[in-house]
């Protein structure tokens, strides 16, 4: 089995959704993971395909196409897919603050010190339902190392989340 990460970047249009799920099926490519959004004006997506070898060179051939038809930018990149670690836990941070520029940064430095993976990082801007301030909403999948202690992982994190004045929480991810 072969796999194909690709990024596509364009103007945001009804029907490009189904462009591109439309490929993977013409193609006889399986959707392996998938995030589609928009992004201020912008339609984004990120997809993994998996298929045969050809099944995966007719998918690419079919997004050549559709990228000039609908005057998208993508980034492809094959790929082999690996074995989940033994050696971690998944956990699911959870971060609310009024903005403040460089935010997320700080978040994502404090793992990167204590030497722990992110595997997925969302955010969102909104106005608070009352006072209509910024408010940065960021959730993190990360990979502890099951030699790590969770209670004192936690304690750090807490600390770090008080001094930036941050409603943080770090739970275990649940339903695997």
């Amino acid at each position: 089995m072969e796999h194909l990460i690709i990024s596509i970047l364009g103007e945001n249009r009804i029907g490009v959704a189904n462009k591109l799920t439309e490929i993977a099926a013409n193609s006889h490519c399986n959707i392996v993971d998938c995030k589609m959004m928009v992004l201020g004006q912008e339609f984004t997506a990120n997809m993994h395909l998996s298929g045969t070898w050809n099944a995966i060179a007719k998918a690419e051939t079919l997004f050549d196409t559709v990228e000039k038809q609908m005057k998208l930018r993508s980034l492809r990149q094959r790929t082999k897919v690996t074995n989940y670690p033994k050696d971690v836990l998944p956990y699911i941070v959870y971060v609310i603050a009024k903005d403040q520029v460089g935010l997320m940064n700080k978040v994502s430095y404090f793992f990167a010190d204590e030497n722990i993976a992110i595997t997925e990082l969302y955010s969102e801007m909104r106005p608070a339902r009352k006072s209509g301030a910024q408010i940065m909403s960021l959730t993190m999948y990360v990979n502890v190392p099951i030699e790590e202690s969770i209670a004192d992982l936690r304690e750090r994190f807490i600390l770090f989340c008080d001094s930036y004045n941050l409603d943080g929480i770090m739970e275990a991810e649940k339903g695997l």
